[in-house]
């Protein structure tokens, strides 16, 4: 019988990552932005993801009566959509200043874990230079509070999009061919060089590495790899797309759905001496 594969994919930049625990009274913000690619509409843009992680306090989060964000954008940039659970009730540009981005929520996010909302902006593929800024407000039993505002430079946007395909379904005994693409908007909405860039590919654990083909690097696992594969390149690729191809081995005894998860890891800006 045919199993299903399922995949995922993410980009990180290697600086910036994570969020510290605040101060049982405080509500801290942190931010993520990777471009995903030319935008539909309008013409010349590039579409951007922006992730917003709120992290609260304990005292924080058991007596919350409001809660918002608002972030400042670039002029010429344009609000397209946002995915919250809850979903904001408002969302977009203040009808007084499209350069400000508004999300209220009437019903309240559960803060005793961190939450997190996706809004997807439009780039002009000509921008350089530009950042955001944002911070959250928000009441509890008290007067109204803010968080302390939090920037995130274009010039350190992820500017990495992989992609991967292998066959819908597969056998146990048999192999799998799993082809990753690269696509790099780094020179385009960044003045940061791309310095350091290798990808992680985790496997189900009881599969293997049978071989590589490709543009895979010069750091690559062994045929037997099990786990996490990891692809390296020690100067990063001339010129991109790039696309890599691995075939793993499937056991006999393989049964249910079966994941793969990747990861590109860069950095952008001057090498680590």
């Amino acid at each position: 019988m045919a199993k299903r594969v399922v995949m995922c994919s993410i980009a990180l930049l290697v600086a910036g990552l994570g969020f510290a625990d605040p101060g049982p009274d405080s509500v801290e913000l942190t931010r993520t932005a990777t471009i995903l690619g030319p935008a539909s509409s309008p013409p010349d843009h590039l579409l951007a993801a922006v992730t917003v992680t709120v992290a609260a306090g304990v005292n924080v989060a058991g007596s919350l009566t409001a809660f918002a964000i608002q972030e400042n954008i670039p002029s010429g940039w344009t609000y397209i959509s946002v995915d919250s659970t809850p979903a904001p009730a408002v969302d977009g540009p203040d009808p007084n200043n499209p350069e400000i981005l508004n999300f209220v929520w009437v019903e309240l996010p559960n803060l005793s874990s961190p939450f997190t909302m996706t809004y997807t902006l439009a780039i002009p593929a000509s921008s350089t230079g530009g950042s955001i800024t944002g911070q959250v407000l928000y009441r509890t039993s008290g007067g109204p509070l803010t968080s302390v505002p939090v920037t995130t430079q274009q010039d350190f946007f992820n500017c990495l999009l992989m992609t991967r395909t292998a066959p819908a379904n597969y056998r146990a005994g048999d192999q799998v061919t799993v082809t990753v693409s690269v696509t790099s908007f780094c020179g385009t909405s960044s003045t940061q060089p791309l310095t350091a860039m290798g990808i992680e590919e985790t496997i189900p654990a009881t599969w293997s590495l049978v071989s590589v083909s490709g543009n895979s690097g010069d750091i690559q696992p062994a045929p037997g790899a099990t786990g996490t594969l990891s692809f390296g390149w020690t100067t990063p690729p001339a010129a991109f797309p790039i696309t890599f191809s691995y075939v793993l081995n499937v056991p006999q005894d393989a049964s249910g759905n079966a994941q793969i998860d990747g990861v590109i890891l860069s950095r952008l800006g001057p090498s680590e001496e």
